[in-house]
């Protein structure tokens, strides 16, 4: 009995959590509710406040899942932490596979960014996201693999614009353009391209 109570509830919280994300990247922060969290679960209207107390406590979960999700999702291709360029290509390959199948991690942190009465808040999320893609930047710099004078900082900001750019633009240019970032021809480019635009640039 106990074990199916334990089944029941994580199944709860999961639901909660994808609704909260969907919602979250659809609306904002703001114009999120808890009742429209719980509808959209399948769940009663208490729920989400049973598992995760209010809506800031909620929201801070559904972002730390998704980048800790992101950085098990690319570190379990890097074998032995051994940095070489290949590494790095699949580091960037898995980063931009991830963008694309959760785009809502992307729609959440540029719309929360935007908020300058939030940017101190989201600011706290940043360096646990930074800090284990520096970690192979930095060493592959220290080994000689990318060159000294790079910014390794201005690097990241970079692959990580080229990765998210489709997916903040999926409205606007995506759809001037009549490109759907979903389909995998799209993807399959897009890396090829941000790949080619930065290890050709980086590279000792």
């Amino acid at each position: 009995m106990d074990n199916i109570k334990k089944r029941d509830a994580e199944l709860s919280r999961k639901k909660i959590l994808d609704a909260a994300e969907t919602l979250f990247a659809q609306k904002g922060y703001h114009l999120t509710t808890l009742t429209e969290i719980a509808e959209l679960s399948g769940l009663s209207r208490t729920t989400p406040s049973y598992f995760f107390g209010n809506k800031e406590m909620l929201y801070k979960k559904v972002i730390e899942h998704l980048i800790e999700d992101e950085k098990n999702y690319v570190d379990k291709l890097v074998i032995e932490d051994k940095v070489t360029v290949e590494a790095l290509k699949t580091i960037l390959a898995r980063h931009i596979d991830y963008t694309f199948k959760h785009p809502n991690l992307t729609k959440i942190l540029v719309t929360e960014s935007l908020n300058k009465n939030r940017q101190e808040w989201i600011l706290s999320f940043f360096p646990d996201m930074i800090s284990w893609s520096h970690k192979y930047l930095s060493d592959a710099k220290k080994m000689g693999i990318i060159r000294q004078d790079i910014d390794i900082n201005t690097l990241w900001l970079n692959a990580m614009a080229m990765a998210w750019l489709p997916i903040i633009t999926q409205d606007t240019f995506l759809k001037l353009m009549d490109k759907d970032f979903t389909e995998q021809e799209f993807i399959d480019n897009h890396k090829k391209q941000v790949e080619t635009l930065i290890f050709e640039s980086i590279l000792a």
